[in-house]
């Protein structure tokens, strides 16, 4: 009995200390005020897996309407990719290619895709204005979730012009 007993200890222990380790890492690389007064909003994402689909949501929802969405790693490997004025956006290829892992660690040589966006008046909506975010899902080629980590964008005194 002592032995099941520490059998069942050993491997509950074993089961619960696994942690999924994060495959991608996603966030904004920047985000540059544009001349017209819109905005273009640099997404990276630093993956150790290839990526087979994605879909992101602009946190906090409202504070921006996505105009349109193109480049970046998905352009040049021909995803399509399609948003809506909410701020949710989805890509994946219809040949079935994927987004191969990463080669740097470097943000600025990860950019996934391109995002202009306009900005809407916060005041109106009583939303914080100070931090934005990614609500993401990465799919692996079996159409499985990947495990991420997003980093949020301090708004305050980084944004370009």
């Amino acid at each position: 009995m002592r032995e099941y007993l520490l059998s069942f200890l050993i491997i509950s222990s074993f089961l619960f200390c696994q942690t999924n380790e994060v495959v991608v890492q996603a966030g904004f690389e920047s985000v540059i005020e544009q001349d017209d007064g819109s905005y273009l909003l640099n997404i990276y994402a630093i993956n150790k897996d290839p990526i087979a689909g994605i879909q992101f949501q602009l946190i906090p929802e409202g504070i921006f309407i996505v105009d349109s969405v193109s480049g970046g790693r998905c352009g040049e490997l021909g995803f399509m990719v399609r948003s809506n004025p909410k701020g949710v956006i989805i890509g994946f290829s219809m040949q079935g290619d994927l987004i191969p892992p990463s080669t740097s660690d470097k943000k600025e040589e990860n950019i996934l895709l391109m995002i202009k966006a306009r900005k809407v008046s916060v005041n109106a909506k009583g939303i914080s204005m100070d931090t934005i975010d990614l609500k993401s899902i990465f799919a692996n080629r079996s159409a499985k979730k990947m495990s991420y980590v997003s980093h949020p964008f301090d708004l305050i005194g980084k944004t370009e012009k």
